[in-house]
């Protein structure tokens, strides 16, 4: 299965980069984000684990990892990841901003 990081994803990874590397230091969120890598590479053995939310247009998944909720859709035979958002925030009106 092939894994796609959408725009809006990808930024968001850059910005927990920035935010834990002020908070925790380099190697640290280096570590932490090695792990969410991992979480999402897991995803690919079995897309179908975690609940969809059907109210959403269109459906998504969530992942919870540590802090964060990773949004994905599987389409065909792609895992998109759509957004990697804290686990506080609004994550339906967030997920296809």
């Amino acid at each position: 299965m092939q894994i796609s990081i959408t725009e809006r994803a990808n930024d968001d990874l850059i910005d927990i980069w920035l935010y834990g590397y002020e908070i925790w230091g380099e190697s640290n969120v280096n570590f932490y984000l090695d792990e969410l890598d991992n979480a999402i590479q897991s995803l690919t053995s079995n897309t179908a684990r975690y609940p969809e939310y059907l109210n959403a247009t269109p459906p998504f998944r969530l992942m919870p990892f540590r802090s964060h909720l990773i949004a994905y859709e599987v389409v065909d035979d792609i895992l998109i990841i759509l957004r990697v958002l804290h686990k506080n925030m609004d994550t339906n009106s967030k997920i296809h901003q």
